[in-house]
């Protein structure tokens, strides 16, 4: 099976994720076009966006198009309120947040 692909928007926040879980990418930006969002529809997709009012708008964009989408397989993985962006985080956190999702 597929391993998920995690999508995030900043190049630290990927680093980050990195040391856990190879499957990820930095988008550079909180939201994409519907034809970007089309490619990633051939994976199984976590959206893991920025904790503030981009990311949230990001996450309803994401979430609209994948609903549409009977053939792609969607969720969200969000940093705990205290923190921006996985790349603001601790490393023992994001491995925690990264559990609980089931992805390590």
């Amino acid at each position: 099976p597929q391993k998920p692909l995690i999508v995030v928007e900043g190049m630290f926040d990927c680093l980050r994720i990195a040391e856990f879980y190879p499957h990820v990418i930095a988008i550079g930006t909180n939201q994409l076009s519907e034809s970007k969002l089309k490619r990633l529809s051939q994976f199984n997709v976590v959206w893991g966006t920025d904790n503030d009012t981009g990311g949230d708008i990001s996450r309803k964009q994401a979430c609209a198009h994948f609903s549409r989408d009977s053939q792609s397989q969607y969720r969200e993985i969000v940093p705990p309120k205290i923190y921006k962006d996985f790349g603001a985080m601790p490393r023992h956190m994001v491995e925690s947040v990264l559990k609980q999702a089931g992805l390590i």
